[in-house]
């Protein structure tokens, strides 16, 4: 069990490290229409995901926090539809 566990805790935050690198290169409205789609996938898949009002403050506070920082709005990319997920 131990093994597993490290096994896990390594996965999740090379997964999350991943996760934080794709967000910046994502516009606000990138990630919310993303947040969307994983969210639906989730409620089709695993039951209910974040709420859009929750949604909503999260992209707003990432919006001030890019600013701030200085970035600056990336082209949409391509293929963000995660595996699993068919639109119907």
């Amino acid at each position: 069990m131990t093994l597993a566990y490290v096994r896990y805790s390594i996965a999740t935050d090379q997964a999350a490290t991943e996760k934080i690198k794709a967000s910046k290169a994502m516009s606000p409205e990138m990630l919310l229409e993303v947040e969307q789609l994983a969210s639906e996938w989730r409620r089709k898949t695993q039951g209910p995901g974040p709420t859009s009002d929750n949604l909503r403050r999260s992209v707003s506070a990432t919006s001030s926090a890019r600013a701030s920082l200085g970035y600056k709005q990336q082209p949409h990319p391509q293929n963000l539809m995660p595996r699993g997920f068919e639109e119907h």
